[in-house]
């Protein structure tokens, strides 16, 4: 069995220099990036709270899933969740429903205007948030306007009387004739106009805006002369060096004239692009995120098709990166993260694009190049990403993983091309050649995995799960003293499936937790049946990381044991370093929690990841299980039974028991004796059974509980 990759090589200084120099260097940095996450989200979140708009995120229903502020009469609980058309009047909210579902139906922003004169008005622009090209939400960027409303019913009925209000408002107003000539104008309050006012009066839009936004501004002015309904422009201006953006609402005024309300937008414009950004990149890396590059990716599919051009699309992941969380924690991986991004585009082009996908998988689109080019491109980025990368004085080689896909070889669509990179990103890694181009054969199995991801869920209810069960041999008594419970898939069309192949299929859909109660529902089933028998025997059944993130967990198995009427001691759970260290806080918490009703722990797989010595001493286990890769290969590489070895000294140092895994041959077993190992299980005393088969084991071997020689 091929052992796990090592810790990443950590080379440092000498040890005076190294605290001298590197905890410095390394505070430093750690401060810097701090501080800049701290002002980056500072900023942001200022931006919205501090909006004079209303922001909103909507679903297709209207329900408000995030709103900034409300009006004086509600509160933010007392929306939230609530449809934003029900705060309309009927007519209002059919034209704002209409609206949103545009914006769900095209994907292309839209703009609705609700209230009347006489009450609160909004001018809502409605933004679509898109996941992988699908829209998902809405950003609502309400903007009141109520006051623009009653000074335009102002205009229309008396300007003389209202002149002195409009010289306070914060729109500059322009009365134009259809020539195009400037018959009056109002300034704004707090807006700085391209020309005093005095000097606008009987110049031609054309002598004062620049041509395009002129010839813009004709064809809106003749639109609302002939239809009579108010027009909408958007423009930029540069105002003394500053680029403004502007707002002008085009409202007919006259016979041959209009009234030109104009708005400077430019910090509404700013804020709805920091929202945007925000969406499309990723927080920690400032990358672009899945939902940016799926959709250049099929931007770049559409142009490759139009241009008869090829287009190759890598899928990346990190080597060892598990190992650097593992051995250093999640702040030095957060920070191997960050150099990721920079180290990549050193080997790409400036019309290339590199993003995070998520955890350490990355992906970099490659327009208007063939296999050869990706080809180059890979061996570029492999080159980069091997070499060691310094965090905060260690210097960790990390390495990568990359697959090629290619259109329209491969595939001549977004999903087709990031499944089918994916599959040679697997080949890449499966075989440690650094990158793989795609190919058929190798493609077997993830038709295979998408079908068992869909058949996942409904294995439970159609009875397609079974358990085995694997005995543990007390070697000092030579008698069997507990199982291992192990579930096993009959598939009505793959036949039997480990679990090492549908396990992480149920971590990634969510199924793990229905999975494991099934598991525990079963033991206790069967422990009541071997009970029943007169067999009085523990069961161990086994956790995973999400099962340790589940806080639900530990009443769901009190409640499962107080409903059968059985006490907790038979029932053992065991763990996995990776599981715990995933997020050791949570896992302690839970831990504790379920080892205060009676249960044990045992940590398995034990020496196979990098988990810290410290938590070992703190969590509340009762045993560590030697991982076999370690146990099988004792006889044969005397490094290998020097880690068991040390192993079992640790363990009983703690006052733990050690249970070693993978006994496959009876001089492995005996060298385990002679360590002082306290349990064993393995093929050489017996495989995983089916219930009706250990039965017989325990009444008919030699380790099995009715044993007498």
């Amino acid at each position: 069995m091929p052992r796990k990759s090592k810790k990443p090589t950590a080379r440092t200084e000498p040890q005076n220099k190294r605290i001298g120099k590197a905890s410095q260097k390394g505070d430093l940095f750690d401060r810097r990036i701090e501080e800049a996450l701290r002002e980056s989200e500072k900023t942001f979140r200022l931006l919205v709270e501090n909006s004079p708009d209303v922001i909103m995120k909507v679903d297709r229903e209207s329900r408000i899933l995030f709103i900034n502020y409300t009006l004086p009469e509600y509160t933010v609980e007392s929306v939230l969740g609530k449809p934003a058309v029900g705060f309309l009047s009927a007519e209002d909210g059919l034209r704002y429903m209409q609206a949103l579902h545009e914006v769900f139906d095209s994907g292309e922003p839209r703009e609705v205007e609700v209230g009347a004169v006489g009450a609160t008005s909004w001018l809502s622009r409605l933004v679509p948030i898109k996941n992988d090209g699908r829209v998902e939400s809405a950003m609502v960027i309400a903007t009141n306007i109520t006051e623009r409303r009653r000074a335009e019913e102002a205009l229309r009925k008396s300007e003389s009387k209202n002149r002195a209000l409009l010289h306070v408002m914060p729109d500059m107003m322009f009365r134009i004739n259809k020539e195009g000539t400037y018959l009056d104008f109002i300034p704004a309050k707090d807006m700085e106009p391209l020309l005093p006012p005095n000097e606008f009066l009987g110049k031609n839009l054309k002598e004062v805006l620049p041509a395009d936004v002129a010839r813009q501004a004709m064809h809106y002015m003749e639109q609302a002369l002939q239809t009579g309904d108010p027009q909408i422009l958007e423009y930029q201006l540069l105002v003394n060096g500053n680029r403004h953006e502007y707002e002008s609402r085009i409202v007919v005024s006259g016979e041959d004239e209009v009234m030109a309300i104009v708005r400077d937008i430019t910090e509404r414009k700013a804020q709805a692009a920091a929202l945007e950004y925000q969406a499309l990149h990723d927080l920690l890396t400032d990358l672009p995120n899945r939902t940016l590059v799926l959709d250049r990716l099929k931007q770049a599919v559409h142009a490759a098709s139009r241009e008869n051009k090829p287009l190759a699309l890598l899928i990346m992941d990190l080597d060892r990166f598990k190992d650097v969380n593992d051995a250093l924690g999640h702040h030095h991986g957060d920070l191997l993260l960050k150099q990721v991004g920079p180290r990549v585009l050193t080997a790409l082009r400036e019309s290339d694009t590199i993003a995070r996908l998520g955890g350490d998988e990355f992906a970099v689109l490659l327009p208007a190049t063939d296999i050869d080019g990706a080809t180059v491109a890979a061996r570029k980025i492999h080159e980069a990403l091997d070499r060691p990368f310094v965090i905060e004085g260690f210097f960790l080689e990390v390495g990568a993983s990359i697959g090629i896909a290619v259109f329209p070889e491969h595939g001549e669509d977004t999903d087709m091309l990031m499944r089918r990179a994916d599959v040679a990103m697997y080949t890449a890694k499966q075989s440690g050649s650094g990158f793989a181009v795609y190919i058929s054969e190798h493609d077997r199995h993830s038709p295979r995995r998408l079908a068992l991801m869909g058949d996942l869920r409904h294995a439970v209810e159609r009875k397609e799960l079974v358990l085995h069960y694997q005995p543990k041999i007390d070697l000092r008594a030579r008698r069997v003293v507990g199982v291992e419970a192990l579930v096993r898939w009959n598939h009505p069309h793959h036949g039997t499936i480990e679990p090492d192949q549908f396990i992480s299929l149920a971590e990634h859909t969510g199924v793990i937790k229905p999975l494991t109660l099934w598991v525990l529902g079963e033991a206790i089933r069967q422990y009541l049946a071997w009970r029943e028998a007169g067999i009085t025997i523990s069961i161990a059944v086994n956790l995973s990381t999400r099962n340790l993130q589940d806080l639900q967990l530990p009443e769901q198995i009190d409640e499962m044991l107080h409903a059968h009427g059985i006490r907790p001691d038979w029932l053992e759970m065991e763990i996995t370093e990776s599981a715990i260290m995933a997020d050791p806080a949570r896992a302690m918490e839970i831990l504790t929690r379920v080892k205060t009703m009676g249960i044990r722990f045992s940590i398995d797989d034990f020496g196979a990841g990098y988990s810290s010595l410290s938590y070992l001493r703190r969590l509340p286990v009762a045993a560590v299980k030697v991982d076999k890769s370690f146990v099988i290969g004792m006889d044969a590489n005397e490094d290998d039974a020097l880690i068991v070895r040390s192993t079992i000294d640790l363990a009983h140092n703690l006052g733990l028991k050690v249970v070693a895994e993978g006994v496959e041959s009876p001089s492995v077993l005996d060298r385990l004796i002679a360590m002082g190992c306290d349990a064993a299980q393995g093929h050489y005393m017996s495989r995983p059974l089916p219930a009706a088969d250990l039965t017989r084991w325990l009444a008919e071997s030699p380790w099995g509980l009715k044993r007498t020689g």
